[in-house]
């Protein structure tokens, strides 16, 4: 029977995010997470941002969990031996990088959020180009904080946002998502007219790996 440890397929597909569409993302996920064991605390925080990637917030929240709680409950019955300092940053990390999706490409930020069913909110600072920028996904939308002095451009769910020189910006989910539904219907609708490639276009929406940004702090409620 086939069993793995830290999974050599799903850092492949996270360290490599780009070279990959969804669907084979989605794909691998679903097949080679049953036989993963987790005992390596690298595991269960990699597994998180993947499920949040292809948007099965069940499973991302299951990963986030053990990650979170890999010492609290002594899964592998050697807390006696020490901290597992690599479940602590994964714990942030499948919140910023999985839940809310955090990306930069092309030196621009990029958020796909996902807020998980019993939370009312997760919020959290980076700093990107030398500006500290706080984020706060609730369940209407996102709240931004561009706390530098420049002005700072977010793509969130793939939506060119403005976010000027210390200033806050709330946006509404669903602006975002009929944004999305109309700019899908408008590539399927070249896609039948013969006038695009479905492929090159779908390269052209997937997000770079790649994040630039320091942590500074994380408040869930």
């Amino acid at each position: 029977m086939l069993t793995l440890g830290v999974s050599q397929v799903f850092q492949g597909l996270y360290f490599f995010e780009s070279d990959f569409d969804l669907y084979t993302i989605s794909e691998n996920v679903n097949y080679y997470e049953p036989f993963t064991v987790h005992e390596s605390s690298l595991s269960p925080c990699v597994h998180s941002i993947l499920f949040s990637l292809v948007k099965d917030e069940k499973k991302a929240y299951e990963m986030y969990l053990r990650t979170a709680r890999l010492d609290l409950d002594d899964y592998n019955n050697e807390v006696s031996e020490g901290l597992h300092i690599t479940s602590m940053a994964g714990t942030w990390l499948s919140i910023v990088e999985g839940f809310a999706g955090v990306r930069v490409k092309y030196n621009e930020l990029r958020l796909n959020p996902i807020l998980p069913k019993n939370w009312k909110s997760y919020s959290f600072n980076i700093v990107h180009n030398n500006q500290r920028v706080y984020f706060k996904v609730h369940k209407k939308g996102v709240s931004i904080a561009n706390n530098g002095n420049d002005d700072l451009v977010i793509y969130l769910n793939m939506k060119r946002q403005l976010i000027p020189s210390n200033n806050q910006k709330e946006i509404n989910l669903a602006d975002n998502l009929n944004y999305e539904v109309k700019k899908l219907e408008k590539v399927l609708k070249l896609k039948n007219t013969g006038k695009i490639n479905i492929i090159d276009q779908i390269d052209e929406l997937k997000e770079n790996l790649t994040i630039e940004t320091v942590k500074e702090d994380i408040n869930i409620k």
